[in-house]
């Protein structure tokens, strides 16, 4: 069976995906990041495709799909059929936003120019400087100091020269 695409409504792809009792297998691909107010910093899920929700089922049922309020309705092709994704195309989305394969993989190599993704020295760029144990150091010489960064907990990105 192919996956079929649902249109939700503007920040309602949590709540539309509860079709459990509707024999329809549903899937929001999210991914976890960390939001800071003014007073904490926080873990929340953010859809990876805003707006869009996959389902699977063996026979299309439009009015099926549309009974539930947090839908618009079933995405369709330039056909008029509606658009399909392959249950590989799921399967590796699926993979890619849980974060398996990428574990144990370090691209990084001392000396490199990284940029620092989150945290408070989020978008500042330092240098590689060596490895300690699960951690690494950084020198942002913008600011001239050095950090003990945790890879797991931020995210680093190489920066062409």
């Amino acid at each position: 069976m192919n996956w079929c695409v649902i249109r939700a409504k503007t920040k309602k792809e949590r709540f539309a995906k509860d079709y459990s009792d509707l024999d329809l297998e549903a899937y929001v691909p999210a991914y976890t990041t960390k939001k800071a107010w003014s007073d904490r910093i926080k873990k929340t899920k953010i859809p990876a495709i805003p707006l869009y929700l996959f389902f699977r089922l063996k026979k299309i049922v439009f009015d099926l799909v549309n009974l539930n309020a947090c839908t618009t309705n079933v995405v369709r092709a330039s056909s008029g059929n509606p658009a399909v994704s392959h249950h590989s195309e799921i399967d590796c989305l699926r993979k890619y936003l849980s974060g398996a394969g990428e574990k144990n993989k370090t691209f990084l190599n001392v000396d490199d120019v990284v940029l620092i993704g989150s945290g408070c020295f989020c978008s500042e760029r330092g240098i590689l400087e060596k490895f300690i144990q699960k951690s690494a150091l950084v020198l942002l010489k913008s600011l001239n100091i050095k950090l003990v960064i945790s890879p797991s907990n931020l995210k680093f990105q190489k920066i062409a020269l």
